[in-house]
């Protein structure tokens, strides 16, 4: 399945434009109680229109514009490294702040970095941010939500009491503040993976109108432009695509739907809907937009099929709540005895392959120590380190797999040459420092243990 980004149709799109008060024509006779007629005005929108300051994020950090919006300096960019969780815009559209997983903030155009009260390096828990309404690129100020709900301001901002909080829990997926004065006491929502609205501030009681106990579904939460504290209208999003309204908002019709596929990952709303008749735009992770309700179709800048990279998108005045997080990474780690001369791999602890290797020579040992695969190849060509005339030298030799572990040249490596592998091996046919693996092109034990190691794995040598 792939995401539906070309049912780009505008259902419901409403075309106004506003017109001064025009009197009805006098009659011939004029009528004493006859009075000017006007021509309704419809409801102008909330705020300044945000199509043209729509931004997408991807995990990299990257920025990327939508429609006609112009491109805007980034501060961090981290390729290679899905790290970027969340995006949130200055009312006018001019820049914004980006958020890593860490809780670093990193403007984005022509804004000034911000004081953070929450850092935590080294660990993903980091989930969503939003500015203050009064915003400025000169006093950017507002909210970090964390994975267990805990809220924290920046540049500022003022204090919010948690309306909900689950300590060693990563299950708070979004946050939506309204707008309010510089000082005054902040009020929204916190939105659980469940579904749940966790009301903070003076923001009213609401009912969601889906809630999913014991799945994590909820992907984003957005405020209807306009809304208030006290009639408070919004909608949350799934993750296969469905938006389902809070207080006071209609139901909306969207152009995209994924039934069974988690591939939804933030949503804004557009801030020129008319009254009464709100929409906007959702992500899905390929980068692709879908416009729902009354807004009008956008026109991507980048576009990853079959790639789950985008992470966030908002407008002037939007936020956008990042995706779930990634489930734990697996934990892969290749344990060799140099006593045993044995070598065994484990995945989340559970051990999937034990083999006899051959390691170091006495004079040429196999460091212990606990390190890191860096590096692998397939083929790779062994040259030696040593002159010719140098009892170590050997001639250049293909090897089918090769795992670097230690700068310098320490391999795990298949041996064709080989015969004796296990005990006593490495004392009397001993390697140059590599841990030898039976096996070869296609076959045995070095061929599963190349193909399920990777970069980054554990190896732990020891005595």
């Amino acid at each position: 399945m792939t995401p539906r980004w070309r049912l780009t149709v505008a259902l419901g799109a409403v075309l106004l434009a506003l017109f001064p008060a025009i009197p009805a024509r006098a009659l011939a006779t004029p009528t004493p109680t006859a009075t000017p007629i006007s021509t309704p005005t419809p409801t102008p929108p909330a705020g300044p229109d945000n199509f043209n300051s729509l931004y997408v994020l991807d995990g990299w950090g990257g920025i990327h514009p939508a429609n006609n919006s112009p491109g805007l300096a980034t501060s961090a960019y981290w390729p290679g490294w899905d790290i970027a969780r969340g995006l949130t815009m200055l009312p006018d559209g001019s820049g914004g702040i980006v958020l890593d997983g860490w809780g670093g903030l990193h403007p984005v155009g022509p804004v000034a970095t911000p004081a953070w009260s929450a850092y935590w390096p080294g660990w993903d828990i980091a989930r969503s941010a939003v500015l203050a309404g009064y915003s400025t690129g000169n006093d950017a100020e507002g909210w970090v939500l964390d994975g267990w709900g805990g809220i924290h301001p920046f540049g500022g901002a003022t204090n919010i009491t948690f309306p909900a909080y689950w300590p060693g829990w990563d299950i708070a997926r979004g946050i939506a503040v309204f707008p309010s004065a510089k000082g005054q006491p902040a009020a929204g929502y916190v939105l659980d993976g469940w579904g749940g609205l966790h009301p903070f501030g003076a923001a009213a009681p609401v009912a969601a109108s889906a809630y999913w106990p014991g799945w994590d579904i909820a992907r984003g939460i957005v405020l209807v432009p306009g809304s208030t504290p006290g009639a408070p209208a919004g909608y949350v999003l799934d993750g296969w695509g469905g938006l389902h309204p809070f207080g006071s908002a209609p139901t909306s019709t969207y152009s995209a739907y994924w039934p069974g596929w988690d591939i939804a990952r933030g949503v804004t709303a557009w801030t020129g809907a008319p009254s009464g008749n709100p929409g906007g735009w959702v992500l899905d992770g390929w980068g692709g937009l879908h416009q729902f309700g009354s807004a009008q179709p956008a026109t991507w800048s980048a576009y990853w099929p079959g790639w789950d990279i985008a992470r966030a998108v908002a407008g002037s005045a939007g936020a956008s709540a990042s995706r779930t997080p990634p489930p734990p990474p697996v934990k892969r780690k290749i344990v060799i005895s140099l006593s045993q001369q044995h070598l065994y791999a484990y995945e989340n602890g559970k051990l999937l392959l034990n083999t006899d290797v051959a390691t170091g020579r006495p004079q040429l040992p196999t460091p212990p120590g606990d390190y890191q695969i860096f590096y692998k190849a397939s083929p790779y060509l062994m040259r030696s380190p040593w002159p010719e005339w140098s009892p170590y030298w050997y001639p250049d030799t293909w090897i089918a797999y090769a795992m670097e572990f230690i700068p310098g040249g320490y391999f795990i490596h298949d041996a064709p040459w080989r015969d004796w592998f296990g005990p006593g091996s490495n004392l009397y046919n001993g390697t140059h420092g590599c841990v030898n693996v039976p096996g070869g092109q296609g076959w045995g034990p070095i061929f599963w243990l190349w193909n399920w190691a990777q970069i980054g794995d554990e190896v732990l040598v020891q005595n």
